[in-house]
Parts: structure tokens; C-alpha cells; sequence
């Protein structure tokens, strides 16, 4: 019997540009969204899609990661609070999506970034931001990771 696989937008991902910083088991991404300046993405680097499949080093190396992150977001763009979440039903591949929330709007390249469900749940708005811009982040997130 032959089982069909699904495309995988992580297994096969071509925007090297995003990629902020390359862990032996994960890649740290910036988001293509960015509802929120400073969205980025953690992202295993085995393809699996349930969560309690984690194993001990790739949930040491996540911690790792992710304190990195928020060490480099806190730097860049002072956020009031964060939000970490894995979701599972968009990707099927395991990523966790770090979240910078603010609770007055921040300024980025001339762009005005309002957290309107600040201390709820964050709304996310799935289009990408144009290429230049991204580009920028990402450097700009590269250089105090």
C-alpha cells in the first residue's frame, strides 16, 4: 500500500535569507508574518508532527534556542511579554513560533506595530511582509544572536 506524504513547508523551506541561526537539531527562522515585529520560528529539523515525539536533546536544545531568542528580542525591541506556541494544525511539522508582545505599539523601519490583543490571545495575520523588509529583520536579528 502506498501512503501519499504530504508537502512539508519545513522539510523542503528555500528562503535561506529567514534562517537566523542554524542548531545542530533545530533552525531558527525569522517569521515571514510579522503581525508583530520580531516574530521568528524554531524550527526541528526531523520531520515529525506530534508534539510528545520530542526527544531529550532536541527538548534541551530548544530550551537553548529559545532562551537565545527571547535574549535577542528583549535586546532588539524590548517586548513587554512573550508568547511560545507550537501549533500543530497549520504545519504539520513541529515548530515553535516565539512571539514578541507589546503593550504600546512599536516603530520598525517606519512601520507602526500594534499589539491590539495585548495580555489575550495574539491574533495572526498569515501574509508575508515584503522581502526587503524581512531581509532587514533578519540581519538586524543575526547580529545579537
Amino acid at each position: 500500500m502506498k501512503i501519499d506524504l504530504i508537502e512539508c513547508k519545513w522539510c523542503d523551506y528555500k528562503k535561506d535569507y529567514l534562517k537566523i541561526k542554524d542548531y545542530k537539531l533545530w533552525t531558527l527562522y525569522l517569521s515571514e508574518s510579522q503581525p508583530l515585529v520580531g516574530c521568528l520560528c524554531l524550527v526541528l529539523k526531523r520531520h515529525i508532527i506530534e508534539f510528545e515525539a520530542l526527544n531529550e536533546k532536541e527538548w534541551a536544545e530548544l530550551k537553548q534556542a529559545e532562551k537565545e531568542a527571547l535574549a535577542a528580542l528583549k535586546l532588539l525591541f524590548l517586548p513587554d511579554a512573550f508568547d511560545v506556541m507550537q501549533l500543530g494544525s497549520a504545519d504539520r511539522h513541529i515548530c515553535f513560533h516565539v512571539v514578541p508582545r507589546y503593550a504600546k505599539p512599536r516603530t520598525y523601519s517606519k512601520r507602526v506595530f500594534a499589539d491590539e490583543n495585548y495580555g489575550k490571545m495574539v491574533t495572526w495575520q498569515d501574509e508575508a511582509s515584503d522581502e526587503i523588509f524581512l531581509r532587514l529583520l533578519a540581519n538586524q536579528v543575526k547580529e545579537v544572536i
